[in-house]
């Protein structure tokens, strides 16, 4: 069931308003009832992550009135998630040319 409910969403849903239109529509089986409080508690933890990332940011690195430049981003710390192992962009890149896209989320 589950399966095939995924497929229907992935199909059928291109807003979130599409969403939570459908899964109403099936809200009486357990199983969906259960992904989608999954779901709602997995989004509201990560816009929680997601503000106290802002909120570091603002306060730790920039001031409102500071231009940001390549001091600031090659001082910037990283955490390589794999080993826990600590550096610095400056580090990272090496002093080379480099081209760095940072991801804030995928909403």
């Amino acid at each position: 069931m589950l399966f095939k409910f995924i497929q229907a969403v992935n199909s059928q849903c291109k807003t979130r308003t599409d969403l939570e239109t459908f899964w109403a529509g099936c809200f009486s089986d357990p199983i969906v009832r259960d992904a989608v409080d999954e779901l709602l508690l997995v989004e509201e933890k990560w816009d929680q992550f997601l503000q106290t990332v802002d909120t570091f940011m603002d306060k730790t690195l920039y001031s409102k009135n500071q231009v940001v430049g390549v001091d600031e981003i090659a001082s910037l710390a990283l955490v390589n998630t794999t080993d826990n192992t600590s550096s610095t962009m400056k580090q990272l890149i090496n002093n080379q040319p480099s081209v760095v896209v940072f991801l804030r989320h995928f909403a």
